[in-house]
């Protein structure tokens, strides 16, 4: 898909300029809260100091020459910033390779574009020749027997529908230049060791066993090692100092830790639980002090450490404790030492969802030893999604593991809790009013800027009165027993709805009335947060299937709602009546719903995307008579298989259309018969498909601002390892001049420019740029280049540019 987007926009004249309306973006943080880091390397930079590369699955590869205290990113614009690994040869550090793509499991797994290298210590960066189809590169190391001789474990899809079933093992004798026939295993291959001690001892950790080599003749295979089947994912560690110790941590029982003392031929279970947390397929991490063998360090939700081979382990981080400033963040998934790691000086980095931490003392200190590194130039949070001030002053959103936080710039940030977020909105009539969804929707409330906050909604199954059962529940205490799944408001007016919920909720805010919040779980549901008394009502259950977009037309009237099924469906009437809409698309598979947005212009008209690297996965309705019957749908697809997130239509221009992919941002100026006519371009890696704002998973678009002069239309994009970015300059679609003005310019219809010059260097691809004053128009003598697509209109007569 990335290459074929590529060859595409070869073919098409391009510049530093964008389509409808969009020219320039600037990021507004996070840089304080961090984000999943998978990767860490590290190096001396020359004066003894860590040189440390920390890979971002969705932010791409952060650089800092001072042990963490400063960073900056390697490129906005890598092939795929999805990096899972970094390996450096230690022989030669300017030689490097990473791998990309999150084949981990679950719904966060991102497609990378192979095996990334730089021959520069990271300066500049290419993708390994015949791997740019491996979208799921879990690991990348260098033979430390033979820097020539590189290995690879990948994650593989098996359908359409991109589920990751099984895996290979990748082996280059070439430094990369070629590869060897890959070795199949039946589950995906998500770690690789090489013995220190014997180059021809490779162990792989798969999602359900371990696999070891055998040589015969030079001949080499991979087989599942017996009695280590069935362990789930399997994370593996060698012994430095001792010769045949490896260690393994295996995701059953929430961590059951092994150890083997033949090199990996045989195990023994050293402890059958170590309580490292329920999702370890996400989490799993191991590190062996390279002096003293029977101490090694293990990651799971929190931290964990053993003096004695395993047969103990004493927690030495607290998840819960980080946003209060002690201990590591939760989900940690690597240990690298610094490059003066001693028996004095055991320092050691993690790399986990909060970014990277450090440890000066691993073997000693305990949750008040760890340094946070990620501050203010930090930016890879994970959105999922965001709104905005109308002045742009604070963003707040729901992020991945990191709840919702929200700031005001590029700097520090605010984050009240951890866990996983969702979405946020602002209420439009009273800023100081916000919500933010929590995961499987547990929704809250500030009514002071963030001050404080109040949980206002939760959705809990089993959590109402049957008869004289859970007579201790809040609701029957209140309210007295209740029909099983009906909602009640506790004693404390906290909403109560007895439905399943997914782990990222689907929430937006009526348009028409802010008090109104419409919640997706297995059904839709609104609630009525007026000042008067809060209520709930179900409106729609879209064939049991969780919700996954919804979208309100400006009269509060016309909703639309999708799931993860086929269920596509509409009220025209406040929610009385549904339709189901699924049948006027042309799709056969059963691919969930992404989003839905209603054009403020034409309210029957409706741009709908379903999930999937596909080209039949974006579609505008034309919806007649409230009637499926009577409803057409057009493919208004991207020219190549692409994911597609987010969509939306410009506030007050006709036919402009945004959508936000695993990639970046696209636009159309013709209701998506054409998209992105006018790419960025990028020196190193060519033709770059988007328009923005980076090469990274954008979750969602968001419009802010109302229109006026003094708060225009600016669009945001929430992404899902990169923080907030919003367009720089208003998406206007038309720019005006008057000669005869001389207040503030701004290029509105009321503060116009006073020289095209002006007008012409502000505008965008797509922009017309209006004349309200006719005659002479003096110029500044300079000869004015026309290097983008506009519009020229005369409104006040003819106008001459001198």
């Amino acid at each position: 898909a990335f290459d074929d987007a590529k060859d595409f926009y070869r073919k098409q004249k391009a510049n530093n300029q964008k389509d409808a309306g969009l020219k320039q973006w600037t990021w507004k943080g996070p840089g304080n809260i961090g984000g999943r880091v998978r990767a860490l390397a590290i190096r001396d930079n020359g004066n003894g100091v860590d040189e440390i590369f920390a890979g971002s699955s969705g932010g791409g590869m952060l650089h800092s020459t001072d042990a963490g205290n400063t960073w900056s990113y390697v490129s906005d614009f890598l092939p795929s910033l999805v990096i899972t690994s970094i390996a450096i040869d230690p022989a030669n550090t300017d030689r490097m390779f990473a791998s990309t793509g999150d084949g981990f499991g679950g719904s966060n797994s991102i497609p990378g574009a192979g095996i990334l290298f730089s021959v520069d210590g990271g300066e500049n960066w290419g993708t390994l020749p015949g791997t740019s189809e491996w979208y799921y590169v879990n690991k990348v190391i260098i033979d430390p027997h033979d820097p020539a001789t590189l290995y690879a474990v990948r994650t593989d899809e098996d359908d359409d529908l991109n589920r990751l079933n099984f895996g290979s093992i990748e082996r280059s004798t070439t430094g990369g230049l070629t590869w060897e026939n890959g070795w199949f295993t039946v589950n995906p291959a998500l770690d690789i060791e090489v013995d220190p001690w014997d180059p021809e001892n490779v162990l792989v950790g798969t999602s359900n066993d371990v696999y070891k080599s055998t040589v015969n003749n030079g001949n080499w295979s991979f087989n599942p090692v017996a009695g280590m089947t069935g362990n789930k994912r399997m994370e593996i560690a060698f012994a430095p100092s001792a010769v045949d110790v490896v260690y393994a941590l295996a995701e059953v029982n929430n961590g059951s830790f092994y150890r083997s003392l033949d090199g990996g031929s045989t195990w023994t279970l050293r402890s059958d639980t170590t309580d490292m947390g329920p999702i370890m397929w996400h989490y799993n991490s191991l590190f062996v002090d390279p002096n003293l063998s029977s101490r090694v360090i293990a990651g799971g939700i929190d931290i964990y450490r053993t003096t004695d081979a395993g047969l103990s382990f004493t927690k030495i981080s607290n998840w819960e404790t980080f946003h209060e400033g002690m201990g590591a963040h939760a989900d940690n998934h690597i240990f690298v030492p610094s490059v003066n790691y001693s028996m004095s000086s055991p320092v050691v980095y993690v790399g986990n969802d909060g970014g990277v931490q450090r440890m000066d003392s691993i073997w000693t200190e305990r949750n008040r030893g760890w340094h946070n590194l990620a501050n203010t130039t930090f930016g890879v949070t994970q959105f999922y999604g965001a709104d905005a001030k109308k002045d742009g002053s604070l963003f707040i959103g729901g992020t991945q593991d990191n709840s919702f936080c929200f700031g005001s710039n590029d700097g520090d940030w605010i984050v009240t809790t951890s866990g996983d977020g969702s979405q946020a909105e602002i209420n439009y009539l009273d800023e100081d009013i916000m919500y933010a969804n929590l995961k499987n929707n547990k929704i809250r409330k500030t009514t002071d800027g963030g001050a404080t906050w109040e949980l206002i909604a939760s959705f809990e199954t089993s959590i109402f009165c049957s008869n004289s059962e859970n007579e201790n529940n809040s609701c029957c205490q209140a309210n007295g027993p209740g029909i099983d799944g009906t909602p009640c408001i506790d004693e404390e007016g906290i909403i109560r709805i007895d439905d399943n919920s997914p782990l990222i909720g689907e929430f937006i805010m009526d348009p028409d009335d802010p008090t109104i919040l419409y919640v997706g779980a297995t059904s839709l549901w609104r609630i009525d947060d007026a000042p008067a008394g809060r209520s709930v009502q179900l409106l729609t259950s879209p064939g049991g299937l969780f919700v996954t977009t919804i979208a309100v037309a400006n009269n509060g009237q016309i909703i639309w709602v999708g799931n993860t099924g086929t269920t596509l469906r509409a009220t025209f009437d406040g929610g009385n009546n549904w339709d189901d809409f699924d049948d006027v698309l042309p799709l056969e598979i059963d691919y969930p719903y992404t989003d839905i947005a209603i054009d403020p212009l034409n309210i029957n008209r409706i741009l709908v995307s379903k999930g999937g690297y596909r080209q039949d996965n974006l579609f505008l309705i034309d919806v007649v008579n409230g009637s499926p019957s009577e409803s057409s749908a057009t493919d208004i697809s991207l020219p190549f298989p692409m994911q597609v997130n987010t969509v939306a239509f410009h506030p007050t221009r006709s036919g402009w259309l945004y959508i936000g992919t695993d990639v970046g941002v696209f636009a159309s100026e013709d209701f998506g018969q054409t998209w992105s006519i006018t790419p960025i371009f990028n020196d190193i890696q060519g033709a770059h498909p988007n328009e923005g704002p980076v090469y990274s998973v954008v979750e969602e678009l968001f419009w802010y601002g109302d229109g006026s002069v003094d708060y225009p239309f600016h669009l945001g994009a929430a992404t899902f390892g990169r923080g907030i970015w919003v367009t720089t300059q208003p998406v206007f679609s038309h720019v005006y001049v008057d000669k005869n003005y001389a207040g503030v310019e701004t290029g509105s219809f009321s503060q116009p420019f006073n020289t095209f010059e002006e007008a012409l260097d502000f505008a965008a691809h797509g922009v017309t740029i209006v004349f309200k004053s006719s005659g002479d128009h003096e110029e500044s003598g300079t000869p004015l280049l026309l290097n983008k697509r506009i519009k020229v209109e005369a409104t006040g007569g003819s106008a001459v540019i001198k």
